[in-house]
């Protein structure tokens, strides 16, 4: 039986190039799932800790929001495999309520405009009602003080809608924390993975 040395040759060749095909392959993957798991983890936090201030104090203010952008919709695919099917559905449920809580604050936070211009209106009129009934500008100005301190005070409680509010509450006291779960420890696994394990 004649050896082709030449045939063994190609087919080395073929399996090696199949196998750094197959590396570098998987090195990406890690990399774009490492990556994606960073992403997330910061993300999760950050609304945890929103909604964790917002059940403390429960304040509304135009700077309020749980989640910018939700980019588990964009990286789910990844973690297919790294997370089993309840910890899956553990954070789509985690960032469907934080879309239903960010819904909610933005018609709140729609309302506080108005509020604000309608306290200004308020107080125009009583301002112009204080100066038909006050004698001397000493007099009218102690009385302004009064009257703008107790209309504008900072810390009062001011109007939000009663429906966006109620749910908002509900909402943000039922939301299930991904942070300390079995999905988040095996998020922070994968974050920290390091470069030489290829599979994650």
């Amino acid at each position: 039986m004649n050896f082709d040395p030449t045939i063994n040759f190609e087919a080395i060749a073929t399996v090696l190039a199949a196998i750094v095909a197959l590396v570098v392959y998987c090195l990406h993957r890690k990399d774009e799932k490492k990556k994606a798991s960073i992403i997330l983890l910061s993300e999760i936090r950050d609304a945890e800790q929103a909604i964790k201030d917002l059940q403390i104090t429960n304040t509304v203010s135009d700077f309020t929001s749980v989640l910018n952008e939700n980019h588990w919709k964009g990286y789910q695919y990844l973690f297919a495999t790294s997370l089993d099917s309840d910890e899956v559905e553990l954070v789509k449920n985690f960032y469907k309520s934080c879309e239903v809580i960010e819904k909610q604050l933005s018609l709140i936070k729609g309302y506080l405009p108005l509020t604000l211009q309608h306290k200004a209106l308020i107080s125009q009129e009583k301002l112009i009602e204080l100066a038909d009934r006050t004698s001397t500008v000493d007099e009218f100005n102690i009385e302004k003080t009064r009257i703008l301190d107790r209309t504008f005070w900072p810390n009062q409680e001011i109007f939000t809608p009663y429906g966006p509010q109620t749910k908002l509450f509900s909402y943000i006291n039922k939301v299930q924390f991904v942070i300390s779960s079995s999905a988040g420890t095996k998020l922070k696994k994968i974050a920290n993975a390091p470069w030489y394990r290829i599979f994650i």
